[in-house]
């Protein structure tokens, strides 16, 4: 990609983000595709100054030069300033873009169908204002004589808009494109220019329209069904009479001969065929093609491996105003059944990626979209969404599920649905050839699961959706999610403690003794719904390396205590209890109704790994990130954090499918929730898009989301890379680094001004869609710990050359502890609270964050380590519990809205406030002080009162304006309704 258009590409999600336009998640998957490389398969390059979309890193012109630090505890910080003035060239940039140089309706957000394109305001909604003119002014006047189109536009007749006049004619490939005046023009060539003379190969004349079609189109029969033209969706093809109409005759039976007679109970469909929604016979028959579609002006050209790459052999055709379509058969090139194939569109001469596509592929180093073409062979299970309702200790589910024959047309003669395991009966409707799913269920997480085999042996694969009997369905804005290292955690079973017996280690890079059994103990006490968190993150579970190995750059040794070196794709550590106490965890949870996410490690294995010793061709080695010749940027996606972990190479097909299977495994095995995906910059875009789309076929058919929260290491401007990963075929949220580095460390020891905190919460909810998972956070497991950082303490790494305190005492830094997590707990995102931080254990870098877990009394029987909270930390613990109920009673602060209502450098209130109520939050680093007649938006509301639910405000109500006094050093929270 050129440096200009790339920059263009920053530019325009720049104004998406500023709220200049608005975009769906079509939009975001758009940004993502033009920042990939694209390139002619004939060697030359089109804009492919980009190695992928995924390795930021990679980009010369967006890099942060950071690397993910957590993926590998000896991956080495890098300096985050080349992000500073790369990105202060791309807003420039965008600046310049936004003053002048895009497109029609560039700062009329208002102007909803400029063009044709609906562009929404900063509500989201579409509103009444036209493009009249087809020029860049929006005005509320709709074309008409007195009220002209500019050249190049026809007013539209049905919403006297300017549409952009058909650059090609009126009856190409027999759809007609209208205007104020239809054309008159007619393809006798089948393809543009419309221009009169003989049909090309295959393709036949229509007298009666003049035009051409293709031999296979319209007016052809298609096998042997419907002879008779009249007939006009025999077998699902769309046959037009000589008038170019569609008649009302239905192939009422599937067969030759066209009856008025819809399908139904008395007049049933034939062998192989199923009654539709229409009515209709439809073949009850997969078929061995796959359609593929476009939006936009200019005639797209499919491109791809089954074709050669030719830009010309397989042209989409129009199927309406701007719209294109091409289905390709097995006729059509050499496709594997059940395997992705690679493409392109080329628009224009332009080769791009498709904006529709769910799937990704390499071909030869460069990215592709990538379609799966069918194995249409076996039978295909799809189940609609499963409904439920609570009916009191439990409640009811109901579906239906439809097996379509495999192409060799045999019968499905073996059908078995599984609840949890358990046979279950379905209600079988030959008439529709559908199965009806329902029954009562128990409170909890349950799976459907249906397998099917054909009379011929081809079985279809296996669907396990699945579904949850809630009281209250289940929201993840509304959870604070836990990150949960194992290894310094709890100690429930100390028959499995294994420290590595060698004086060299230091203690605090060996083994703890921290399992899934002391894990679940806690889990079983309820901590952690009490501080807010029905949503579990637990560090890599995956068997790891035995003995020590080298630091990076370093003397030490360390061990694989952090999980991040795996050895073993499907196997549990034994030191936290192996699969058996993993499965126990997450059953013990979802009785609570809390989720599990695992941490996926999709970037690298050890060398130990069993997959290195049999695959090495799955694997890159050779060149460590940070080296001489093998930077972070130009080598993201294929240096090695360390010598001794491959990395994983995720264009080889055969590794791509055995990690994708492993992701499923997880969850098929042990029933866990989602991911958290470790070091997603570092990976290429098909880890991410391929492995939704395998997710989605297996688990989500009946509507409940696999969750996917990536980790991308950006810096402080790179809001764009952490959205572009994340839509309906990509991940669900990400952890938000902009914001992250924005406000830390001077959140947390005071040094930041509330305007700059206020700034950095605004910008992430303008570049954010507010649908997004994504992760707030002030300190994690590759960060030094939040009270020391808010001490304002050394934060070196190791116990031999420096020494933090265990216990911090400084009744300031609890302070600004306080204040920092009120402000955490009430931001739009979802709130992270890594063990240990709630109740202020101190730490540098990596690996002193990592020290253990401390409890009181309560858990005095699994605690891995031998320090107690003093009466700082418990009050810290229990400030952050209050914070939670105040989330868990007050739906406004996770669904509503935000607003700041007052700001100054030390002082600072925002709302969360939805239709019932307002949620005050109030925060104080300074002196005492009186917030005068702070405005609230009451209007509708009635009985207004007032109620501090946290801290020591006081407060007095007169009508929309509230008066508070704070102490110094405090934070309140305060209910208005």
């Amino acid at each position: 990609m050129s440096m200009q258009k790339f920059l263009s590409a920053i530019a325009g999600w720049a104004l998406v983000s500023a709220g200049l336009w608005a975009c769906g998640e079509d939009d975001v998957e758009i940004l993502v595709d033009a920042l990939l490389p694209d390139a002619n398969k004939d060697g030359s390059v089109v804009d492919a100054s980009v190695s992928d979309s995924e390795t930021d890193a990679s980009r010369e012109d967006a890099s942060d030069g950071s690397s993910d630090s957590g993926s590998d505890e000896d991956a080495s910080d890098v300096s985050d300033s080349e992000t500073d003035a790369n990105d202060s060239e791309i807003d420039a940039d965008a600046d310049a873009e936004a003053d002048g140089s895009s497109p029609i309706c560039e700062d009329t957000p208002e102007c909803n169908w400029c063009h044709g394109e609906p562009i929404k305001n900063e509500a989201g909604c579409i509103v009444d204002y036209r493009c009249a003119n087809g020029d860049k002014a929006c005005e509320t006047t709709p074309c008409d004589a007195d009220n002209p189109c500019r050249d190049g536009f026809d007013c539209h007749e049905e919403d006297l808009l300017c549409w952009e006049s058909p650059s090609t004619c009126n009856w190409c490939n027999g759809v007609e494109v209208e205007g104020s005046q239809p054309r008159k023009y007619r393809c006798s060539n089948g393809i543009d220019p419309c221009e009169v003379g003989p049909c090309p190969d295959q393709h036949q004349c229509d007298e009666n329209e003049q035009r051409c079609n293709t031999t296979t189109g319209l007016c052809v029969p298609k096998g042997d069904i419907c002879q008779t033209p009249e007939c006009n969706w025999c077998g699902g093809t769309q046959i037009i009479n000589d008038r170019g109409c569609v008649e009302d005759y239905l192939c009422s039976n599937g067969a030759l001969a066209c009856s008025t007679d819809p399908c139904s109970t008395e007049n049933p469909c034939e062998d192989g065929f199923t009654c539709g929604d229409d009515e209709l016979c439809w073949p009850n028959l997969r078929k061995c093609e796959v359609t593929l579609n476009y939006k936009g002006v200019t005639q797209p050209y499919v491109a791809g491996e089954f074709n050669g790459w030719s830009t010309t052999a397989n042209p989409m055709r129009s199927v309406g105003p701007n719209q294109w379509a091409i289905t390709l058969s097995a006729s059509d090139g050499n496709f594997t059944p059940g395997e992705i194939t690679a493409y392109k569109l080329v628009v224009g001469g332009e080769w791009m990626l498709d904006p529709n596509s769910i799937y990704r592929k390499y071909d030869d180093g460069t990215l592709n979209s990538g379609f799966l073409f069918p194995d249409c062979a076996k039978p295909e299970i799809s189940m609609q969404k499963i409904e439920t309702e609570w009916t009191g200790s439990g409640g009811t589910y109901a579906t239906s599920v439809r097996i379509v024959r495999g192409s060799g047309n045999d019968a499905v003669s073996n059908v078995t649905f599984l609840l949890d395991g358990q046979a279950i009966e379905g209600e079988f409707d030959s008439l529709h050839q559908t199965y009806s799913l329902s029954g009562n269920a128990s409170a909890g997480r349950h799976v459907l699961t249906v397998k099917a085999t054909d009379a011929g042996g081809n079985k279809a694969d296996d669907v396990a959706s699945i579904f949850w009997i809630e009281e209250k369905p289940f929201n993840w804005h509304d959870t604070a999610l836990y990150l949960l290292f194992l290894d310094r955690f709890a100690n429930g079973d100390k028959t499995n403690d294994a420290p590595v017996n060698d004086s060299g280690i230091l203690p605090i890079v060996n083994w703890h003794g921290g399992d899934l059994k002391g894990a679940q103990k806690v889990l079983e006490s309820g901590y952690f719904e009490s501080l807010g968190a029905k949503a579990i993150w637990l560090s890599p579970v995956n068997k790891q390396v035995a003995g020590a190995w080298g630091e990076s750059g370093g003397s030490h040794q360390i061990v694989g205590y952090h999980g991040y070196w795996p050895i073993s794709g499907r196997e549990v550590e034994p030191r936290y209890g192996g699969e058996k106490a993993l499965k126990a965890f997450v059953d013990a949870a979802h009785k609570r109704g809390i989720r599990v996410l695992l941490d996926l490690i999709n970037n690298q294995i050890h060398e130990q790994h069993e997959y290195f010793v049999a695959h090495p061709e799955w694997f890159r080695t050779g060149c460590t990130c940070g080296t001489s010749g093998c930077d972070w940027d130009s080598h993201a996606l294929d240096c090695m954090f360390t010598p001794y972990l491959p990395d994983i190479n995720w264009q080889n097909p055969e590794a791509e499918k055995q990690f994708i299977a492993d992701a499923m495994y997880w969850i098929d095995e042990f029933g866990v929730d989602g991911f958290r995906v470790d070091a997603v910059k570092h990976v290429e875009t098909n880890a991410v898009y391929n492995m939704r789309a395998a997710i989605n076929r297996k688990f989500e058919q009946g509507g409940t989301r696999v969750v996917m929260i990536g980790e991308t290491a950006v810096g402080e401007n790179d809001y764009s890379w952490i959205e572009a990963y994340v839509g309906e075929h990509a991940l669900d949220g990400q952890f938000d680094f902009p914001t992250f580095h924005r406000m830390e460390p001077e959140i947390l020891n005071g040094s930041i001004d509330y305007h700059t905190v206020e700034q950095a919460i605004k910008l992430s909810e303008e570049r954010y869609s507010p649908s997004a998972l994504h992760v707030a956070y002030l300190g994690s497991h590759d960060t030094s710990r939040m009270v020391t950082r808010a001490a304002m303490d050394s934060e070196c790494k190791w116990s031999d050359q420096c020494q933090i305190a265990s216990t911090q005492t400084d009744e300031g830094v609890y302070q600004r502890l306080k204040a920092a997590w009120t402000l955490l707990m009430g931001m739009p995102q979802i709130p992270l609270i890594y063990n240990g931080d709630e109740v202020a254990i101190p730490g540098g870098n990596d690996p002193d964050m990592r020290r253990d877990m401390i409890w009181d009394s309560d858990y005095s029987d699994i605690a891995v380590g031998n320090v107690t909270p003093n009466a700082q930390q418990l009050d810290l613990r229990e400030w952050i519990r209050q914070l939670a109920t105040a989330r868990a009673e007050h739906p406004a602060i996770t669904q509503g809205k935000r607003r700041e209502l007052w700001i100054e450098y030390d002082k600072y209130i925002f709302a969360r406030y939805d239709q019932s109520e307002c949620v005050l939050f109030v925060i104080n680093r300074g002196d005492a002080y009186t917030f005068t007649n702070v405005g609230l938006d009451l209007v509708g509301w009635s009985g207004h009162e007032a109620r501090t639910i946290m801290g020591n405000a006081t407060h007095e109500l007169n009508g929309s304006k509230i008066t508070i006094t704070i102490p110094g050093g405090s934070s309140s929270v305060i209910v208005v309704r």
